[in-house]
């Protein structure tokens, strides 16, 4: 806590320095305060600030701008790890996705291993660099939700992912499969050629939006 010295300012009593980024505590008052007394009031730090543990920020205002909001930057935000957003997401500009290419090591005819193409759809994007026909096959709809979460992100009835077959590196045909129907069914595509879930060398890519609509039941479809 802090105390009044002799010469009428406050000091921190602690047994070690107290720095809180640049902000230097320099507290006028006649009566003892606690840290956080002096920390409800409004400041501003100069300096950066480092912190290891998590921050809460209980205000509840909502966001109608990039200037309103509980939380607001002049600058930008970078995120290492996932993000969650419990309302609407809404991007002034373009919203650009810039998926982590997932190849695997077992390119062969036989096809990759179920959890090689689950690593692949939490990528978001999957490629082939064989010569060899290629076969992906979709696991079912229960397992990819428990990857998802092993990933630390979590789905279900209502989410919807997209992901691209990138054949740009391989020499023949890439294909996705489903788990046999059971429950992963091919939507009926407005398109012709909409069910294709084929891959060529000429095409190079395939676009895909999987839509879960239960915990153990989704439609698959191609966008492009």
């Amino acid at each position: 806590m802090f105390v009044k010295q002799a010469n009428g300012r406050a000091a921190f009593s602690g047994a070690k320095p107290f720095r809180f980024g640049q902000l230097l505590a320099a507290v006028q008052s006649d009566e003892a305060m606690t840290l956080g007394q002096y920390l409800s009031a409004n400041f501003t730090i100069a300096g950066s600030s480092t912190y290891s543990g998590t921050i809460t920020n209980t205000n509840t205002t909502e966001s109608s701008s990039s200037t309103t909001g509980a939380i607001t930057t002049s600058g930008g935000i970078g995120v290492a790890k996932n993000g969650t957003i419990g309302g609407q997401l809404v991007a002034k500009k373009n919203v650009i996705r810039a998926n982590t290419t997932y190849t695997a090591g077992t390119d062969t005819t036989a096809g990759w291993t179920l959890t090689e193409v689950k690593n692949g759809l939490i990528a978001g994007t999957i490629k082939s660099t064989t010569a060899a026909a290629v076969t992906l096959t979709l696991d079912s709809v229960a397992n990819i939700i428990t990857a998802f979460a092993a990933a630390g992100v979590t789905i279900g009835a209502g989410t919807t992912l997209e992901f691209v077959l990138d054949n740009t590196g391989g020499a023949n045909t890439l294909t996705l499969a489903v788990d046999g129907g059971a429950t992963i069914a091919v939507a009926t595509p407005a398109i012709t050629g909409g069910a294709t879930l084929t891959v060529s060398t000429a095409n190079k890519v395939g676009r895909f939006q999987l839509y879960i609509y239960s915990a153990t039941a989704a439609i698959l479809s191609r966008i492009v």
